[in-house]
């Protein structure tokens, strides 16, 4: 019975180990999978799609390029795309984490005007911005973790770390 128990041991000891050291190489910090969520740390509610009425909105993932800034899911009439965009009214580099963004999270963004732009070193159809007065993350949050902590809720942690 001892010698199962020192396996039991061994074996959960050296889960967490390979678990921190897997976290500290890639993030550079060590992420607990089942963290203590209280209200006061809860920043967003996660929407689905069917949670949203009487509002325009799109679906955009964020991207690193240098002329957008999101790439378009899902356009304003419903319409599953794939094309670069712009969207303006909020700064989401300047409210949430470098590891939030790059997530892969899909942001529901509510328009407020959409212009379309002709320039053809970008494409034939030319490109969307949008102007938009708020914004929602699409449920599941995703996170660059090995276990995926609270995907209902985005955190205060998820938010961009103010230095002071």
């Amino acid at each position: 019975m001892l010698k199962i128990a020192v396996k039991i041991i061994v074996l959960f000891v050296t889960v967490v180990v390979v678990y921190s050291s897997v976290n500290l190489i890639t993030f550079g910090r060590i992420i607990f999978p089942f963290p203590r969520v209280t209200d006061d740390e809860i920043i967003k509610i996660a929407v689905n799609r069917g949670d949203i009425q009487d509002r325009v909105f799109i679906i955009c993932q964020w991207t690193r390029t240098t002329e957008f800034n999101f790439v378009l899911i899902q356009d304003e009439d419903g319409n599953r795309v794939n094309s670069h965009c712009i969207v303006t009214g909020i700064d989401l580099e300047k409210e949430l984490s470098y590891d939030f963004l790059i997530s892969g999270n899909y942001f529901v963004f509510y328009v407020v005007e959409k212009t379309q732009h002709f320039d053809p070193r970008f494409s034939e159809d030319g490109f969307a911005e949008y102007v938009v007065d708020g914004w929602d993350v699409l449920s599941p949050v995703r996170r660059n973790a090995l276990f995926n902590r609270t995907p209902r809720y985005v955190l205060i942690e998820d938010l961009m770390q103010v230095e002071g």
